[in-house]
């Protein structure tokens, strides 16, 4: 885990957000070198931890490519290009099983 990945782990953790995981997936994606993936504990911390993502990469000179998911969603992506962060409510990350996906993705 590199210094950025570090920070926006901090970053996230500061937020309260809850069962962060961190899967490093560098020469498996071709897409990203790591994801990160928390849960919210609710829709108002969901934009809480995103914001924080945001300031943290803005802080560290981390471009941001895309931000999907901001309005009246349970899921939102924040693409760093090489660090991607996906922030869930608790139940669409158990509706969604991100984690098993990625996990089988990794055999």
């Amino acid at each position: 885990m590199n210094k950025n990945e570090k920070a926006i782990i901090k970053a996230i953790e500061d937020k309260k957000a809850e069962n962060i995981r961190f899967y490093d997936v560098k020469g498996i994606n071709p897409l990203c070198d790591s994801i990160i993936i928390c849960t919210a504990l609710n829709e108002r911390n969901l934009y809480g931890v995103e914001d924080a993502v945001e300031e943290a990469a803005n802080k560290l000179n981390i471009k941001i490519n895309h931000i999907e998911g901001r309005n009246d969603s349970k899921w939102i992506i924040v693409d760093l290009f090489d660090i991607v962060v996906q922030i869930l409510t608790e139940d669409e990350r158990a509706r969604l099983d991100i984690d098993e996906i990625i996990k089988f993705n990794h055999k």
